[in-house]
C-alpha cells in the first residue's frame, strides 16, 4: 500500500507513464514488457486469472498520466542507465517504515549536498533521470493549473536522486526517488518559486557517469532556458477515488 505523503509547494505533479497505464505501455513499450513489468497482484486485479490482455477491463483503466508521491514510475538510474520503476518519495535509511513522513518528493540543489536526508546518497553518486513529458503547477493568484513543457520534446528527464531504503521489519527493498528543484526561470517564475532541474542530452549524459566529477554533476543543477519551454493551462486533476485497491494511481 502507497500512504499519503504531505504536500508542500514544489514539484510534487509531473506527467508520466505510471505503473498500472496498461494500455499506455502496451502501447509505449509492448505487450510482453508491459506484462513483465506488473506485479502478480496487478495482473490478478487488471486481467483476472488468466492473465491475458484479452480480459482487461477497460473501465478500470487510468484516464491519466499525472502523477504524484506515492506513485511507482519510471526513471533510469545510473547504475543499470535502464528504466526501472521507482516510488516517488524518497526514503532515506534511518525511516522506520514505507509511510513514514519524513518521505521527501524534491531535493533542493542549494542544500543536496548538506542536508542529512540527501547527502549520503549524493556523495554515493546515487543519481538518476526521471522520465517525464512536463510538470504542473497551480497559480494560487487565480486558481488555475499549468501544464510546463519543452518545445518539440515529447519527453524530457528530470535531475533525480535516489535511495532503495530496506524495510527493518521485512528487509525488503523499496526503491524510492526525488526530484532535484532549482531556482525557476522567467516563464515558471511567473506562477512558482522553483522548477524541477530539467536536463538536455548532453547535460543527462553527464549525469549518469559515475567518472563525472561532482562539481561537474552540481553545475548541470541549473534553471533550464525559458525561452526553450512553453506553458499551457491545463485541468484541475481527477481525485482519487474512494474504495478500491491501491494501485500507485493519482491521488
Amino acid at each position: 500500500m502507497v500512504g499519503r505523503f504531505l504536500f508542500t509547494a514544489m514539484c510534487y505533479n509531473y506527467e508520466t507513464m505510471i505503473r498500472t497505464g496498461i494500455r499506455r505501455s502496451i502501447h509505449q513499450k509492448g505487450r510482453e514488457e508491459t506484462l513483465a513489468s506488473l506485479s502478480e497482484e496487478e495482473k490478478r486485479i487488471w486481467f483476472g486469472e488468466r492473465n491475458t490482455f484479452e480480459t482487461l477491463n477497460t473501465d478500470d483503466e487510468a484516464k491519466s498520466q499525472s502523477t504524484f508521491p506515492g506513485a511507482e514510475v519510471q526513471v533510469i538510474p545510473i547504475d543499470t542507465r535502464q528504466r526501472e520503476y521507482y516510488f516517488f518519495g524518497f526514503l532515506p535509511n534511518w525511516a522506520t517504515s514505507f509511510n513514514d513522513q519524513r518521505k521527501n518528493f524534491n531535493a533542493r540543489s542549494d542544500s543536496i549536498r548538506i542536508k542529512p536526508t540527501w547527502k549520503k546518497a549524493w556523495k554515493n553518486k546515487q543519481r538518476c533521470l526521471v522520465c517525464a513529458s512536463g510538470f504542473y503547477e497551480d497559480d494560487k493568484s487565480n486558481k488555475k493549473r499549468y501544464f510546463f513543457s519543452v518545445k518539440d520534446r515529447a519527453e524530457i528527464y528530470f535531475a533525480g536522486i535516489y535511495n532503495h531504503w530496506k524495510d527493518p521489519a521485512t528487509g525488503q527493498i523499496a526503491k524510492t526517488f526525488a526530484i532535484i528543484t532549482t531556482e525557476p526561470n522567467e516563464l515558471v517564475g511567473s506562477i512558482h518559486p522553483r522548477m524541477p532541474v530539467i536536463l538536455d542530452k548532453e547535460g543527462g549524459v553527464t549525469w549518469l557517469k559515475p567518472q563525472a566529477s561532482e562539481e561537474a554533476v552540481f553545475d548541470l543543477l541549473q534553471p533550464f532556458p525559458a525561452e526553450l519551454m512553453e506553458m499551457n493551462e491545463a485541468p484541475k486533476p481527477p481525485r482519487k477515488k474512494k474504495g478500491g485497491p491501491e494501485l500507485n494511481l493519482d491521488f
